[in-house]
């Protein structure tokens, strides 16, 4: 007979699967139908937080709070009762409530960080603390030799316990007793531990108790590091004070064996953290294990989707996207189904499609109230771009009278200060023009194009459109100094004696557009000179976002310039036989490898500068320091690839 466990994991189960295909109503069923199980109490709360981080509405957000914390006391108190009980599997007693104990309280630091706040932020590392002595713990207990050996979904089947004998590490004897702590709160919560006792890891999982502990513990440490390396620079330098160190490389690694393991919902959050920091082929490897189990599941619907604009199937990506929001296909799951619709107004943004994206952000009105201002902005902004300024005039109208009113303590959506910001701004630029006509009319810059750069949207356009919004912003007058590589047509400059662009942050906005804009076509050295002549207007753009993120920019330049200029020779040498063609290869070789270093050493202090300059911009800091953050893993990686 089925141990307890075992009977409510089974049962819990069923409530992931509705929950992963879109049966919302069903998983709430099934996981409030046995209120005093902690696995079913847990996907309640996971439930309720996923509503809540693909929606970021601030009443799930409470309601989710409430249901991990409801979730992380039932664990608590289970893990304090088995203690003394014997254990159910090769691990020591307890540790599936130990895994359930700490992914609840993980949960609750990311639910706190949806505020996008240092407040929530605070809250979250709190969170985080007590969970990390946890995930160290179960870690070292399941993974005693590391995951390195565990397959992963891009280059084996699933883990499962008929087939993974030969390829699971062998069976070992492990102390438990944990390894001194270097951060004070490791410190602490380590003095006071227990006996060691000894017991067997790192072999198969056997059954679905060790499947969700396996699993758990891989998923629990992977998201945590990943969360760590995430966060502002601010906080990331509290954390490596307490002793934390956010390792995001690692982090996707434990996440992407947690999703080979084939049943446990574990591997479901896995695969579905795992976004476009994988390497495409790891990405691939786990959508189809997703998609072959929840054929429906809008959230693998959506993953297909970004994998077919990261690599630049962009009208294969809308009509995946289409086709799932087609009359009568639409899921249950509205803020899973608002992330497609959202996607697929970004997609054809940039296919310039303007009037169908405008439609697209329009209806996330209806679908989410995270902020409907960001949503009016850039539908306003679509029909500036397609010339339709009666349309995007009735959309400014509205926006004044829907921000989002924030509670004490609460921080305002940083889109949301961009866009109060840029009321101001054209009502200035209005006034001074005499305050006759529409506001509209004097916004030469759409907002849609800017806040397309905090979305690195402008990657995903097409050559011919990326060359004719190039030529709509260099025929704003004054005229760019820097000349174009490209023979384009400019339209005829206004005759009523006022230019176009009168505020440093309209020139230095402008300057940046054409700088990613002629990156995206491969005109590098353009796309420089335009980097260069917005960062030279940085001393008047005291509180802009631009700055910091054009040193970004032009640190992503750097690395794709040297990439473009060191690909390598496709006439392959003969190993072990010195020719004149190896002997200039090798010299070849060791060229570009010396331009790498100096290449990667430049774009991390440019980073470290955009880093620096963010803090003019505490609105946007966040979202900023989450891309350079990213980068700078990806630098890290290429040192490594190199031996540097």
């Amino acid at each position: 007979m089925a141990a307890p466990s075992e009977m409510y994991i089974a049962d819990a189960t069923k409530g992931f699967d509705a929950l992963f295909s879109n049966d919302i109503d069903g998983a709430k069923a099934i996981f409030g139908a046995k209120p005093a199980s902690p696995f079913h109490l847990l996907g309640l709360g996971s439930t309720i937080f996923l509503q809540a981080c693909l929606g970021m509405e601030s009443g799930v957000v409470a309601e989710a709070v409430k249901a991990l914390n409801e979730a992380e006391a039932a664990a608590r108190a289970q893990l304090k009762s088995s203690k003394s009980a014997k254990s159910l599997t090769r691990f020591p007693p307890g540790t599936e409530w130990e895994i359930l104990h700490a992914d609840a309280v993980v949960l609750q630091g990311l639910t706190n960080a949806l505020s996008e706040t240092y407040y929530g932020y605070m809250q979250s590392l709190y969170a985080l603390n007590s969970a990390h002595s946890k995930f160290n713990k179960l870690h070292k207990t399941v993974f005693p030799r590391g995951v390195d050996a565990y397959r992963t979904p891009s280059t084996t089947p699933a883990l499962s316990r008929a087939s993974s004998m030969q390829a699971a590490p062998s069976a070992t004897l492990v102390s438990q007793t944990p390894t001194a702590k270097t951060g004070l709160f490791g410190r602490l919560i380590f003095a006071s531990a227990g006996p060691s006792t000894e017991v067997r890891t790192d072999a198969p999982p056997d059954g679905a108790l060790e499947e969700m502990i396996v699993s758990g513990a891989a998923f629990g440490n992977g998201l945590f590091n990943l969360v760590l390396s995430l966060l502002p620079s601010k906080m990331r330098g509290l954390i490596g004070f307490l002793g934390f160190k956010a390792d995001r490389p690692a982090a996707l690694k434990q996440l992407a064996v947690a999703a080979a393991i084939s049943t446990d919902p574990h591997a479901v959050f896995a695969g579905w953290q795992a976004e476009e920091a994988y390497i495409l082929k790891q990405y691939l490897g786990i959508i189809e294990r997703l998609e072959s189990r929840y054929p429906k599941g809008t959230l693998w619907i959506l993953s297909r989707a970004k994998l077919s604009l990261f690599t630049y199937k962009s009208q294969e990506a809308i009509k995946t996207l289409q086709d799932a929001l087609a009359p009568g296909a639409a899921s249950g799951f509205i803020q899973a189904d608002a992330l497609l619709v959202f996607e697929l107004a970004w997609a054809l943004l940039a296919e310039a499609r303007y009037a169908e994206a405008a439609e697209a952000f329009l209806r996330m009105k209806q679908m989410n109230s995270w902020s409907r201002v960001t949503y009016l902005a850039l539908a306003s902004g679509c029909y500036i771009l397609m010339g339709n300024l009666d349309e995007a005039q009735k959309l400014l109208d509205q926006i004044p009278s829907r921000f989002r009113r924030t509670k004490p303590g609460e921080g305002e959506i940083p889109t949301e200060s961009y866009i109060k910001q840029k009321l101001v701004d054209w009502k200035e630029k209005h006034a001074k023009r005499g305050g006759k006509g529409r506001l509209v009319d004097v916004i030469k810059i759409s907002p849609a194009d800017e806040l397309a750069i905090i979305w690195n949207n402008h990657h995903r356009m097409p050559k011919n459109i990326t060359i004719i919004q190039i030529g709509k912003l260099t025929a704003l007058s004054p005229l760019p100094k820097i000349p174009s590589p490209l023979q384009m047509e400019l339209a005829a400059a206004s005759d009523n004696g006022l230019v176009d662009l009168e505020s440093p942050e309209e020139l230095a906005s402008r300057s940046l557009l054409l700088g990613i804009l002629y990156r995206t076509i491969g005109e590098y050295k353009t796309s420089r000179l335009f980097f260069d002549d917005c960062l030279g207007r940085r001393a008047r753009l005291s509180t802009s976002w631009i700055p910091s993120t054009a040193m970004f920019e032009l640190a992503t330049l750097d690395l794709l310039e040297t990439e473009s200029s060191t690909k390598p020779d496709t006439v392959p040498s003969t190993p072990g036989v010195s020719t004149p063609n190896s002997v200039a290869t090798s010299t070849a070789e060791s060229a570009a490898k010396e331009l790498w270093r100096k290449t990667l050493n430049a774009a991390t202090t440019k980073l470290d500068e955009a880093v620096s300059l963010s803090t003019n911009a505490p609105a946007m800091a966040g979202r900023i320091e989450a891309r350079i953050s990213m980068l700078r893993d990806e630098i890290v990686n290429k040192k490594a690839g190199l031996g540097l």
